[in-house]
């Protein structure tokens, strides 16, 4: 009898494991290793030995030992090596040019081919598979990006309906492209790709409205339909994740799904604070360290820059633990708080001294009975030249409304700042002597730039860390306070 116990103990734990090593294949959490062979073609090879570095795609931790495989040339410069994936792998040549490596990502079971000049002087064209799949692969996503940066996020209905054509429109793109002879396994990965960081913006565009206006938009169902439900079970299985673009879709999730579980409850549309404290607490209960820390990370940073709210910066100080890997955060939010007590939502807006490239005095009091949006930049700074034209965008579209745009720079090279001027039609432009005790870098605490402030008609400060002009989120606040502030005027 006892015998037939233990036998029957073994065969229901035999089928146990059984159930469960399927499941979790059905899942992608024991994804089955393939082999991706690549071959590199190499004109003016700078050595015979190229070094390929294996960074899977994935919300795990990063090895600490990287993964790293050598190429050798033959006497034709050509080299073969197969790499066994688990997953959709970043893979990045080393020595492969002088000066720089390249990457490019690699999927299981698919083959790729590359055609190399280290000199960058070979106008061949070549067909090679891999190749002009992560050139179509890039292009698409840098396109999705930048359309969904273009829809108005005023009107809940209007952006889903603009949302779904930009999405639909990409999806056939990547038909086409499958149908004139691309890989099938790259162009269904990129479909996936594309899917996570359409659903991302989404949650993002519906946290974005509500938290500014308090409104719940009547199309919300409309939204949940579109958005995947994740549970924090998958989240501790990050082997499920395997495009670059589900980092962003995690990134954002729990804010959607903060907002769902209020609107469930019938309670008001929260704000922003609210918000992310929840998103916060979700993200907390993810044991799996890589998502969470990925979360929290994206949750710190995202509402440490645009929260005015001090004891909900002191919440997030004592309710989170900070590995080593986000030690940054904590003086993030300490710089934050620090910046607030002297330049908080509803002080007057501190003093700056700057100057116009004619050497008038910048003034607040030219902007009295407006919003101010006060942009810090400088020439020599990429990403602030980058918001130039989506700043005057903004300056055409509120043209005549009450609102003012001016760029504060804070070159050390006066001239420089001068000639960039001078060879744009920009106007409103000031310039600030950089770490001047005065400058505007020392007193809006713009270590970083760009950097935006927001001042509202009575010269007092609504946010010193605003969006970006690029950021939709932008045009939406905007709109919501000249709103409000043309109805006080009526009153």
């Amino acid at each position: 009898m006892i015998k037939i116990v233990v036998i029957m103990r073994r065969i229901c734990w035999i089928l146990f494991f059984s159930v469960s090593t399927l499941l979790l294949h059905a899942q992608g959490n024991l994804p089955k290793t393939k082999d991706c062979i690549v071959t590199v073609w190499m004109k003016n090879p700078t050595s015979k030995e190229i070094i390929v570095d294996i960074d899977p795609i994935s919300l795990s931790p990063r090895l600490t030992v990287r993964n790293q495989k050598r190429m050798v040339l033959d006497d034709k410069n050509k080299g073969v090596l197969k790499i066994p994936l688990e997953g959709p792998s970043i893979i990045k040549f080393m020595k492969a040019y002088k000066d720089s490596s390249v990457s490019y990502v690699a999927l299981p079971g698919v083959d790729i081919v590359f055609h190399f000049d280290a000199d960058e002087g070979d106008t061949t064209e070549y067909n090679d598979i891999g190749l002009r799949e992560n050139y179509f692969y890039n292009d698409i996503l840098t396109k999705s990006r930048e359309r969904l940066k273009t829809i108005p996020q005023q009107d809940p209905e209007l952006y889903l309906e603009t949302w779904e054509q930009e999405y639909n429109a990409m999806q056939e793109l990547v038909a086409s492209a499958k149908a004139s002879g691309m890989s099938p396994g790259y162009t269904d990965w990129i479909l996936q790709s594309i899917q996570s960081l359409f659903q991302s913006e989404l949650c993002r565009q519906l946290v974005t409205y509500v938290t500014i206006t308090r409104r719940w938009p009547v199309n919300i169902e409309e939204y949940t339909n579109k958005i995947s439900s994740f549970t924090t079970a998958q989240f501790n299985q990050p082997g499920l994740f395997t495009r670059e673009t589900d980092k962003e879709l995690a990134e954002n999730y729990y804010l959607y799904y903060s907002l769902i579980q209020d609107k469930k409850k019938k309670l008001p549309a929260p704000d922003a604070e609210t918000t992310y404290r929840n998103a916060i607490n979700y993200a907390k209960k993810v044991t799996a360290s890589g998502p969470r820390n990925i979360m929290l990370r994206y949750l710190v940073t995202s509402a440490t820059a645009h929260t005015t709210d001090t004891s909900f910066l002191a919440w997030m100080q004592n309710t989170l633990v900070f590995d080593k890997q986000n030690g940054h955060l904590p003086k993030m939010i300490n710089g934050k708080q620090n910046l607030l007590r002297k330049a908080g939502k509803d002080s007057s807006a501190p003093y700056f001294e700057a100057t116009d490239i004619s050497g008038n005095k910048f003034s607040y009091k030219s902007y009295e009975g407006k919003y101010l949006f006060i942009d810090i930049w400088a020439t020599w700074c990429v990403p602030c030249r980058k918001e130039i034209p989506y700043l005057e965008q903004l300056k055409q579209k509120y043209t005549g409304r009450s609102i003012e745009f001016i760029s504060v720079s804070t070159d050390k090279n006066v001239n420089a700042w001068k000639k960039f001027i001078e060879s744009t039609d920009s106007k409103d432009q000031f310039h600030s002597i950089q770490d001047n005790v005065s400058s505007v870098n020392k007193v809006y605490d713009a270590d970083l730039i760009p950097a935006f402030v927001l001042i509202d008609p009575r010269g007092k400060i609504v946010n010193p860390t605003s969006f970006r002009p690029s950021d939709p989120a932008l045009g939406l606040l905007l709109d919501e306070l000249l709103k409000k502030n043309n109805t006080q005027t009526i009153q």
